[in-house]
C-alpha cells in the first residue's frame, strides 16, 4: 500500500505541475513540511515523535482549496497489554495519504499597502494510514501491521513571505477506524473506541505558476482581483488601439501594393492557365488517365489500368492482366501467369516418395530404402523448372506438442535438404513443420496415429 500512495501522489503532482504553469495565476501549491506526531490509544503516548510530509493544493477559490498529502513517521505507545515477562509498549513506522478541503477563515493585513500577508484556516478530510509494527515483548495477539481509513480535522496559520514561497504550522487530529492502530485493543473493548494521533507540522510551501510575480490567488481579496482586471484590460485596450492605428496605415499601402500584383499576376495566370489545360489532356500511353496523373505513363496499348494509371493485376500474381493468360487465377509467369498442373506420372512419383519415405525413430535421419524414390523426384524436379516443391512435416498427439513441432519441421528440412543436396536450387523448395496440429484422422488409435506420422509433398 505505501508503494501505491506514493505513486499515486507523484502522479497527481506532475499533472498538476504540468497544469499550473500553462495559466497566469497561480493556483497549485507544492509544500514540504516536518513535525511530531503524538499516540492516543490504549496505552501511554512514547512522547512526541518526529515525521515529514509533503503536500499539493489545488486553489479553487480565494478562500478554499483542496490538498493531497502523504507523510510518514514514527509513533509510539507505553503500558499496553500484559504478557508471560509485563507490559510492553509497541513502536510503529507510518505512512499516511489523505485529501482534504481547507477553508480560510481570518486573513490579515498590511496596514500600508491593505493586502493579505497572513491566514488562519481549518480543514477536514479523509485518507488511509498504514502502521508497521514492533513491540518491546514478543507476543502473538498482536498484529506486526494495520491499515486504516482515517479522518483528519485541524487548522493551521500560514504567513505570506514572496510571490513564490509561503510559511506555516498547523495542527491536526486524526481519527482512525480501527483500535488496533498501536496494535492493542484492551479484551472485551475491540472497536468501541478507536484510536487517534495527533500531528503538528511546520512547512514551506512553493506557489507554482506561469508568472513568477503574482501571487497564489488565495492571498488575493475578490475586489482586488477585480480591480487587477480592471487596470489590465485598460492597458490592453489602449495597446489594441495603437495597434490597430498602425496596423491601418500599413493595410493601405499593402492594399495599393496588393491591387498592383492582382493585375500583373493575371496576365500572367491567363498563359499559365492556357498551358495546364493543354497539360492535363495529354495522354501518351492513350490509357484514358492523363500524363499528369499516369503513375505509368508508358503502358502498352491495349493494358488495363486502374484510376492512377497502373497496370492492373488482378489475381495478385506479380503478372499485369495483360500479360496473363489466366487473369483471375494466380500463377506462375514461365507459364504465362497460368497453374502450373503436374500430370498423373508426375503424381505418382510424389505419392511414392510419401508411401515410402522412412525416418529413424524420434530423429530427422533419412532411412535409405526411401533414396530411390527421392531420386526419381529428384530427377522429375530437373526435368521440370518450371515446377517449384512444397513440403510440410506432421506428427501424431503423443508427447510434448513443442517437441512434436520440432521433430516435425526437422524432417521436413531433412528432405528438402537432401534434394537440394542433389542440385535442385533452394528457392524452388519450401519446408515447414506443423506438429500434431492438423491430423488427417483421429489420434485415439495406433492406425490413426501411424497416418497422422507424415511428410505432405506438393508440386506448385
Amino acid at each position: 500500500m505505501r508503494k501505491e500512495l506514493v505513486f499515486i501522489f507523484i502522479s497527481i503532482f506532475y499533472f498538476s505541475a504540468y497544469k499550473s504553469f500553462a495559466q497566469n495565476d497561480k493556483r497549485i501549491t507544492v509544500g514540504l513540511g516536518t513535525g511530531f506526531t503524538f499516540m492516543q490509544g490504549d496505552g501511554e503516548a512514547l512522547g512526541y515523535t518526529p515525521s515529514f510530509g509533503a503536500s499539493l493544493k489545488y486553489s479553487l477559490a480565494n478562500n478554499f482549496g483542496i490538498r493531497v498529502m502523504g507523510f510518514a513517521g514514527k509513533m509510539g505507545s507505553d503500558n499496553l497489554g500484559t504478557v508471560s515477562t509485563g507490559l510492553f509498549s509497541s513502536t510503529s513506522s507510518f505512512y499516511e495519504g489523505n485529501i482534504s478541503a481547507l477553508l480560510d477563515i481570518v486573513n490579515f493585513k498590511r496596514k500600508s499597502t491593505g493586502k493579505n500577508i497572513a491566514q488562519i484556516y481549518v480543514g477536514a478530510g479523509v485518507g488511509f494510514v498504514q502502521s508497521n509494527l514492533k513491540y518491546s515483548v514478543p507476543n502473538t495477539f498482536s498484529p506486526s501491521s494495520v491499515n486504516s481509513i482515517i479522518v483528519p480535522l485541524g487548522g493551521g496559520c500560514r504567513v505570506y513571505i514572496n510571490p513564490l514561497i509561503d510559511i506555516g504550522v498547523e495542527y491536526f487530529i486524526t481519527e482512525a477506524f480501527t483500535d488496533y492502530l498501536e496494535g492493542f485493543s484492551p479484551s472485551g473493548y475491540s472497536n468501541r473506541s478507536n484510536d487517534w494521533f495527533s500531528v503538528y507540522h511546520a512547512y514551506v510551501a512553493f506557489n507554482l505558476g506561469k508568472n513568477k510575480t503574482a501571487r497564489c490567488i488565495e492571498w488575493i481579496e475578490p475586489t482586488e482581483i477585480l480591480t487587477e482586471e480592471l487596470v489590465k484590460t485598460k492597458i490592453e485596450v489602449s495597446q489594441q488601439n495603437n495597434e490597430l492605428k498602425q496596423e491601418n496605415s500599413l493595410l493601405k499601402k499593402q492594399i495599393e501594393a496588393l491591387t498592383f500584383q492582382v493585375l500583373e499576376n493575371k496576365k500572367g495566370n491567363d498563359s499559365a492557365l492556357k498551358t495546364i489545360k493543354q497539360t492535363f489532356k495529354t495522354d501518351s500511353d492513350g490509357d484514358g488517365v492523363s500524363d499528369e496523373f499516369d503513375k505509368e505513363p508508358n503502358t502498352p496499348a491495349g493494358a488495363t489500368v486502374d484510376g492512377a494509371g497502373r497496370t492492373m493485376d488482378s489475381d495478385k500474381d506479380g503478372i499485369p492482366d495483360y500479360k496473363d493468360k489466366c487473369p483471375t487465377i494466380a500463377g506462375r509467369e514461365i507459364n504465362n501467369g497460368c497453374p502450373i498442373e503436374p500430370n498423373s506420372k508426375q503424381l505418382e512419383v510424389v505419392n511414392e516418395v510419401k508411401r515410402t519415405l522412412q525416418f529413424e525413430t524420434g530423429k530427422a535421419i533419412i532411412k535409405s530404402p526411401s533414396f530411390p524414390a527421392l531420386d526419381n523426384l529428384i530427377d522429375m524436379l530437373k526435368d521440370n523448372p518450371s515446377f517449384n516443391f512444397k513440403i510440410e512435416g506432421h506428427t501424431d498427439n503423443i508427447g510434448d506438442a513443442q517437441s512434436n513441432l520440432e521433430l516435425s519441421t526437422h524432417r521436413a528440412n531433412a528432405v528438402k535438404e537432401y534434394i537440394i543436396s542433389k542440385g535442385i536450387q533452394n528457392y524452388r523448395i519450401t519446408a515447414t513443420g506443423y506438429g500434431d496440429t492438423k491430423p488427417v484422422v483421429s489420434n485415439d488409435t495406433a492406425i490413426g496415429r501411424a497416418k497422422n506420422r507424415r511428410v505432405d509433398m506438393t508440386i506448385e
